[in-house]
């Protein structure tokens, strides 16, 4: 059952970029929250993930051409809010191995390419109606094959390869107009007591608190550049300008640790990048299964950027940057999205036009939630970089 609740944080939130150029590859598209509440009494579908939520007390009307009524005394600012979130992770059952996406977003402020990160939730999602409930995803190997647009339904057909006692595994290829644009296999475990357990430290960094807003930071370096006390190369400039444009619209907020290198401002080599996130919602703490997709969803977010940071604070010149797969490794689901998390990425090597990048998901108190991995395409018009 697939639960959402929003409710409207006065906090700033950051753009996720799948690719990094503002010109070129994948963005996420942003998401605006609404003034929403979870109402735990409504009867929910288990076969579609249909959102269950009351907005200023009423709860909206399903309309197939407006996905939510509002209600007549929401204010201005509140209309404001996008009902996007809620079209996303809704799934129509075609048959018991086939759901359909009717939405995928609004695309980016420059194409309307899916972000990656949704295809990865919703497969997750689909994949999981396939299955019992005491069985829960542990590994994702995925790979985008095409670019995915917001304009047309994909289909997520699932083919049930083992169904076993301890684990089950689910292949999930995403079709869009006739072809395959994406594909997943997933396999699910049953908790079960570990036979050995340990874990490394989480890193120690600066609190959230003390981390600014993304879209915060890139106006400060817009106005140290129109002062004439840095220089922003054109991509720097459009990330900064995207950043501010997408104020108050995403659906992830974003806290840089160490903006100067994150934007790529201070040169520097091979670097360990940390970022605050969390979803900007309010997600009942019991529905696991949403919590674990949204951090699938978040997992695409930064990972091509890692690899690219060090070469752009050098003057390197994207002409594309796009995510080739996916890969992300659950160790546990006792973690809330709507709670900050520290994402660590790094990237130790890049060759031959791909680049190889990891991230680390840590709770707050140091548990380790997910490791992810990821092969990204780099190219460029211009001079190439070698650190």
């Amino acid at each position: 059952m697939f639960l959402v609740a929003l409710v409207r944080r006065q906090s700033c939130s950051a753009v996720l970029p799948r690719a990094v150029s503002p010109l070129v590859g994948r963005r996420l598209q942003p998401y605006r929250c609404r003034d929403l509440q979870w109402n735990p009494t409504s009867n929910l579908s288990t076969t579609s993930f249909k959102a269950s939520f009351t907005v200023n007390g009423e709860i909206p009307v399903h309309n197939p051409n407006n996905h939510l009524k509002q209600p007549s005394n929401m204010s201005t600012e509140e209309t404001i809010v996008s009902e996007e979130l809620l079209k996303l992770f809704i799934l129509d059952e075609q048959d018991a191995n086939t759901y359909v996406a009717n939405h995928l977003g609004d695309g980016t402020w420059i194409t309307n390419n899916v972000y990656g990160g949704s295809l990865f939730a919703q497969s997750l999602i689909a994949a999981s109606k396939t299955v019992t409930d005491n069985f829960v995803p542990h590994a994702m190997h995925s790979l985008f094959i095409l670019n995915a647009s917001t304009q047309y339904p994909v289909t997520y057909k699932i083919l049930r390869i083992r169904d076993g006692r301890s684990f089950c595994t689910r292949f999930v290829q995403a079709e869009q107009n006739g072809q395959i644009v994406y594909t997943t296999q997933i396999s699910f475990h049953v908790v079960e007591a570990p036979a050995i357990s340990h874990q490394i430290s989480m890193p120690q960094v600066k609190p959230p608190e003390e981390c600014l807003p993304t879209w915060e930071i890139a106006q400060n370096f817009l106005d140290k550049n129109a002062a004439g006390e840095l220089t922003l190369t054109p991509h720097q400039l459009g990330d900064c300008k995207a950043k501010i444009a997408e104020k108050d619209m995403s659906l992830v907020e974003i806290r840089h640790v160490e903006p100067d290198l994150q934007f790529g401002i201070t040169p520097h080599n091979h670097q360990t990048y940390y970022y605050w996130v969390r979803v900007r919602a309010s997600i009942p703490p019991e529905d696991r299964a949403q919590h674990r997709a949204l951090a699938a969803y978040i997992t695409d977010a930064t990972l091509v950027s890692a690899a690219n940071r060090p070469h752009i604070s050098q003057g390197f010149l994207p002409s594309m940057l796009v995510s080739l797969d996916n890969n992300t490794w659950f160790h546990t689901d006792e973690f809330r999205t709507d709670e900050w998390m520290l994402y660590e990425n790094d990237s130790p090597i890049a060759d031959h036009g791909r680049a190889f990048s990891t991230g680390r998901l840590w709770r707050r108190d140091g548990r380790l939630l997910l490791s992810a991995a990821q092969e990204s395409l780099s190219r460029t018009k211009a001079q190439k970089s070698s650190l």
